[in-house]
């Protein structure tokens, strides 16, 4: 994870490309790069290690970027505590949440409503 995000990112710095945020996974809810960091059984070690090589590996190259970790079904109000919960006693370093919602057959935003209020 380290050296997969420190090598994308030294290539943008070196194009003169700046970046301001980095999403570490996309939709992690569960943990991310399966097996090895599936949050199961209450178990975040993994998954936290993999979140902090990456946003380390992004402060690194860019110290002022800011970390996401984006998750899915933002408007579960128990599932998004209990990964955060999780990940904080594990250790794991974010700077923002990106919590994503959705918006029902008619175009409705009331799980994107949900998941703005977690």
């Amino acid at each position: 994870m380290k050296a997969a995000v420190a090598d994308v990112l030294k290539y943008l710095k070196d194009n003169d490309i700046d970046v301001e945020w980095i999403q570490i996974g996309n939709e992690t809810r569960v943990g991310m790069l399966w097996p090895l960091g599936l949050a199961s059984d209450n178990n975040f070690s993994n998954y936290a290690a993999l979140n902090n090589a990456g946003y380390d590996a992004a402060k690194a190259v860019y110290p002022n970027v800011q970390c996401i970790i984006h998750i899915d079904q933002g408007n579960d109000l128990g599932g998004f505590t209990w990964m955060f919960d999780g990940l904080k006693a594990a250790g794991a370093k974010w700077d923002v949440i990106g919590n994503k919602g959705a918006f029902d057959s008619n175009g409705k935003p009331t799980d994107a409503l949900n998941a703005f209020k977690n």
